[in-house]
Parts: structure tokens; C-alpha cells; sequence
């Protein structure tokens, strides 16, 4: 039994990784993702602002078809908060899903609904925001969400 004792830890070891990662999987990795792109330290209140990577995540949703988007912006205070949109397609209701994972564990500024969190949102719009008039390019709104802390 000693001489197989090495042999049935690592068998074990790779179970639970295995396991861990189906576990994970989204039910849409089985499908071929559109991947939209990322923006990797986008600094708010700055005018960095990628529009193709918004024009294609929106086009995406329009028809429903899986698609996915990251940015990670740093606050002005210099903390990561990193967002990632899954479309995942229809649900039941034949709403358009779109699977939100929001990580604002390390802001020190976040409140009390510091952490991570995934919710899913039922609408995505492509527009120049109605609250400040001055800016004029185009903006991804995901809303009509359920469940966000």
C-alpha cells in the first residue's frame, strides 16, 4: 500500500483540479466566444477609450450571439477594478443573457458591496449618454440586471 501511496495522491490531486475546472466552465465555453477584445489599465476620469471593442459587443448582442468584453480600469485612486461581459445567449424567456463578472475587491473606496461579484443583465444599448451632454462619443450601457449586491 506504501509503495502506491504516491501514485493514488497525485491521481487525487489531478481529480479535484479536473473537477474544479468542469465546475467552472460556463456553459457557453462549449460554444465558440467571439472574444470583443480588453482594455488593460484604462485609468478613469481619463480620455482613453477603445470604440471598436464596445462597436463589436454591441453588434454581438444584437444578435445574441456569444460574445465576450474585459476592461480593467484603475480608480483615480490607483485601485484595479476589472469587468468581464459574457453574452451567452437566449434564456428561457428568449431574453438575450449577458453573464457580468465585477471585481472590485481591492478598491478601498467600493463601500459595503466591496468584492466579487457575477449577475446577469438582459439588455445592452450603444449610445451617447443623456446624463452629460458635453461628451461626444458613444457609450456601452449593460442594464436591466438581476441580482447585483
Amino acid at each position: 500500500m506504501k509503495k502506491y501511496f504516491p501514485l493514488i495522491l497525485i491521481l487525487i490531486i489531478i481529480f479535484v483540479i479536473v473537477g474544479y475546472n468542469l465546475e467552472r466552465q460556463s456553459p457557453i465555453q462549449a460554444q465558440e466566444v467571439k472574444d470583443c477584445g480588453s482594455e488593460d489599465e484604462y485609468v478613469q476620469g481619463r480620455d482613453y477609450y477603445n470604440l471598436s471593442i464596445r462597436q463589436c459587443f454591441f453588434e454581438s448582442y444584437q444578435t445574441c450571439s456569444p460574445a465576450k468584453i474585459y476592461q480593467k480600469s484603475i480608480t483615480i485612486e490607483g485601485a484595479p477594478i476589472e469587468t468581464t461581459a459574457v453574452i451567452e445567449g437566449k434564456d428561457d424567456n428568449n431574453r438575450c443573457k449577458v453573464h457580468v463578472y465585477y471585481d472590485n475587491s481591492r478598491d478601498g473606496f467600493a463601500g459595503p458591496n466591496i468584492g466579487k461579484h457575477d449577475f446577469y443583465c438582459y439588455n445592452v444599448s450603444f449610445d451617447y449618454p443623456t446624463y452629460y451632454q458635453a461628451v461626444k462619443r458613444k457609450y456601452l450601457f449593460i442594464d436591466n440586471c438581476e441580482n447585483i449586491p
